[in-house]
Order: C-alpha cells, then structure tokens, then sequence
C-alpha cells in the first residue's frame, strides 16, 4: 500500500496539471509555505458569477490526509477559492489566477489553524528531520521570546517576514544535512544586511544551542563594526559619562549610606547592570571572595548562541558597599535567610524587591547632589531611557576603557558590558572569563580602578555567653575555618571563624 503520508517540499507550487474535461478546464496541484503542503482543486463552472472554484486543503505530514481539527467532531481543514481571471476570453492565462488565489488562502489557512498545523509536525518532527521552513513555523515564537523580548510587535513581524523569506529559500531537507556552501549560496543570492543577515544566524544557531536541530551552523556569522579609536574617544567625550571626581563624590555618598538603594546604584554604576536587572538579583547569587572582591553570578539563557555565563567581577567601588550592606543585614538575618533576599530593597523592607523606576529616581537624586549639571541630566532624557540607568552604564563601559586600559574590542570588554564574544575562539569560549581563572583577570582589570584604602576599626561585640565576637574580613579564607591571630590587649589564642558558602569570614570568636 502507498504510503500517503506528506512529503517535504521545497517552497512554492508543485506538481501542477491542467485538463480539459467535457470542454472545462481542471486544475489540481500542491502548493508549500513555511514546510506545510497544501493540495488544491479547482475546475471552470461555465457559469455564475464565479468562472472558476475549487478547494483548498492541507495535507497532514503524519497521515497524508487532509489535516483534521483539533474540536469534537473534527473536521477537514480547508477552505473554498474562487480565482477570477483578468481576461476570461484567454484561458491560457487561467493558471497565473488560480496560483494567486491559492497562495492567498494558504497564508489564510496557515494563520488560522496555526495550533493544528504545528502539533501535527511537532508529532513526526524531531531534531534530526527539521527543515528549515519547519524551523520557522514551529521556532520563530519561542526565539522572539527568549531572545527579542523588548523589540516591538511591528519590528517582530519585520523578523518573522525575513526569517520566513530566507528559509524558504533553502531545500526542505533537514538543517543538519546543510554546509557553509549552501548557506553561502543563499545568502549570496541575496545580499541582506548586517542586521537581518545576523537575524538568519543567530535563528539557525538558537535552533542548535537549544537542541531543536542538528549538525553546525551553515550561516556565517556576520562581524560586528569595529570601533575605532576615535569613536571610542567620541563616546567618552559624551555628556552622559561621569568624570572620576564625579564618582568619587558619588562613592562618599554611598559609603556613608550604604543602604539597599546604594547597591541597586553600584549594580549599575560599577557593574554595568541595568536597574531592571540589578532589582532581579539576590545575595545568593553574589560570590563574595573577599570586601574587595565581588562577582555577581548572571546568565544570559536567551542569547541564543552566544556567551550565557556572563558571571562578573565589580568594581571595588560597588564590592566595599556590597559587603558592608551584607554586614549591616548580619545584625538581623542569619546568612541563610540573607541569601533569599533581595539586595535591592525598599529602605524599610529588606524582603520586598525595589521597582526598577524608583532605583533610577534615587539615581537621579545622587546624581543632582553630586552637582551633576542640569544640562546631562536633560540630553540624557533625549534618549528616551531613564537618565540614571544611561549614564552609570555608559561611565562603566567608559571605567572599562579608559580606567581599566581594555580595547572596546576585545572579548573581556565585550564580556564585562553582558556582550555576545567575538575574535578569537580559544579565548573567547563563553566560560572564559567566568571560571576561577577568569574571575582573577576580570579582576585584575577592576583593580586599576580602586579607591583609595579606607582603614576601618575592627568591631567588637560582647556575646550572650561572655565571649567577645570580633567581625573580621581577611584577604582570603578559603581554607580555614580555624586559625591563631594575635590582636593589641589580648594574648595569643587561638580563634574559631564562621564562613560563608563562598568562603569569606563572617565572625570570629576566642576559645
């Protein structure tokens, strides 16, 4: 028995044939979009308002029958066309009717029956078998969430036209049978630009990363512009970038109030984080090395392709009022409880996460009592983003350049600014910078920045028990939980540390 089931076929009509019958004309055929067949049906009536009318159906890739509903009882998915001929007297123009009434009720079918034509692929679809038009029909969706979440629903619809006008392109056989040569002979043949040729790579590489597909990229990847020196020097001149008696000032500030607000304001003025983001995060997912050293653990999932451990090192700056907020929490939280909190907070609610426009207003606050010009505050505001988040982000993309003596285009810049890498592979391997290697060169950069030292008094608290608790924060605690200090006015002893899960002490007290 013949197998009826739906073969791939490429995009466009197929199988066409044209009869005459009893003196009408028949026409009957296949027609494909984005991976679905559709089988049509159409005949002359001889009379009526309509010359021609006819059927058009989809054909179910699992049973080779039209495609049924998904409702009780299900029915057919087709729909009845009527092609009108521009000239009825010449039927050799007939066909050229048919054809375009016919890829207009598939694009009409496809639409409205959208949930039934996917769950039918998704039946025999499987990461070995997917073409590219499939990929797009069952894909596209699910990639605008993850990795277009901001761009607007006219911009989407712009992104979803090109991805399905360029896989149309390509054979309907499966992704992982594709070369850099048949990737490079169409996109030859069709000269997109940067933007949109980035589009149809990153696309074909979401399907890979995320397993919906198989085999390699045969997509280029197209290279980002490479900024110059000038440029660069352009960008910092800008007047939405703090100078560094500006943030200076602004560290005094923060030091002398280091409250939950503060470290939403250091997040982004020495992390690079915006304050959306900088509200997301809680105290577990820091890594608190020492005072000085602080990285925030921060994954990119919906970077199709790219790096997605983007953990980072802070600048000192953002590192010291992290660490005294967490010493300040210590007084009323254990440090377990204190991990399930957020660090950005409302002043008087440590466990309520602080909107994101509100850490920008009291960032325009610090930046109007650091005597910051009116005049920034305004050209920012052109921008159409909110003034504190624009300018901390760009003075630490500046730091980054300027302070720290990183090339705008190398990959640990690219990495510290939350950057898909380019350049070279080796050291651009998305865990480059994160693992324990990476961390020490992340901060050997930030550490060009630093403050000057801040000689703070060790303080001593009397327990419930008599014992006298002293707060340290030596340089590295990683392997001891015991150690023998010495400290003015009293004897030699030895001392027992509690530590944190990331190896920093919290308290110490005499034997």
């Amino acid at each position: 028995m013949k197998d009826k089931r739906s073969a791939p076929l490429c995009s466009g009509f197929h199988d066409l044939e044209s009869t005459i019958n009893d003196g009408r004309l028949f026409f009957n055929g296949f027609y494909a979009l984005d991976g679905v067949k559709f089988a049509f049906r159409c005949n002359e009536t001889g009379s009526g308002d309509h010359p021609l009318r006819g059927k058009l159906r989809i054909i179910s890739r699992e049973t080779g029958f039209t495609l049924m509903t998904l409702g009780d009882p299900p029915k057919k998915i087709e729909c009845s066309i009527y092609p009108s001929p521009r000239d009825l007297h010449n039927r050799s123009n007939w066909l050229d009717a048919v054809e375009e009434r016919v890829a207009e009720a598939a694009l009409t079918l496809l639409g409205k029956h959208l949930t039934e034509i996917k769950r039918d692929a998704e039946l025999i679809v499987t990461p070995e078998t997917v073409t590219p038009q499939m990929a797009v029909l069952l894909y596209a969706d699910k990639f605008f969430r993850d990795c277009h979440r901001k761009a607007s629903d006219k911009l989407l619809d712009d992104h979803r036209s090109t991805l399905r006008s360029v896989f149309s392109r390509f054979d309907n056989k499966p992704m992982s049978t594709f070369s850099r040569k048949d990737g490079k002979a169409v996109m030859d043949a069709i000269q997109l630009n940067a933007n949109k040729a980035r589009l149809i790579w990153s696309f074909w590489d979401y399907c890979l990363v995320s397993g919906l597909c198989t085999g390699t990229n045969p997509i280029s990847k197209p290279l980002p512009k490479r900024q110059s020196a000038a440029a660069a020097q352009a960008k910092a001149d800008r007047l939405d970038i703090l100078d560094l008696a500006t943030q200076a000032a602004l560290y005094l500030l923060l030091l002398a109030k280091p409250d939950a607000r503060a470290c939403g304001v250091a997040l982004m003025l020495w992390g690079g984080f915006s304050a959306a983001e900088a509200c997301k995060f809680r105290w577990r997912d820091l890594l608190m090395l020492s005072k000085d050293f602080v990285a925030v653990k921060h994954h990119k999932s919906q970077n199709a392709g790219a790096t997605h451990n983007y953990t980072r090192v802070l600048f000192i700056q953002a590192a010291r009022i992290l660490f005294l907020r967490y010493r300040k929490l210590m007084e009323t939280y254990t440090h377990n409880q204190i991990l399930d909190l957020p660090i950005v907070s409302p002043v008087h609610d440590a466990k309520r996460v602080l909107k994101p426009n509100l850490l920008n207003q009291y960032g325009r606050e610090l930046l109007t009592q650091c005597g910051v010009d009116q005049q920034i505050l305004r050209a920012s505001e052109e921008w159409h983003q909110a003034v504190a988040a624009r300018i901390f982000i760009n003075t630490y993309a500046s730091n980054l350049i300027h302070s720290c003596g990183l090339d705008p285009n190398s990959g640990l810049y690219r990495f510290m600014c939350g950057k898909p890498l380019t350049g070279i592979v080796t050291q651009d391997h998305y865990n480059s910078f994160s693992y324990d290697g990476g961390l020490e060169t992340q901060y050997a950069a930030v550490r060009r920045m630093a403050p000057e030292e801040i000689i703070e008094s060790v303080p001593v608290d009397t327990s419930h028990d008599g014992y006298d608790i002293y707060t340290l924060t030596p340089e590295t605690t990683r392997d001891h939980l015991g150690f023998s200090v010495a400290i003015p006015g009293l004897h030699d002893g030895d001392f027992v540390g509690i530590v944190n899960e990331y190896g920093t002490l919290l308290q110490a007290k005499a034997q």
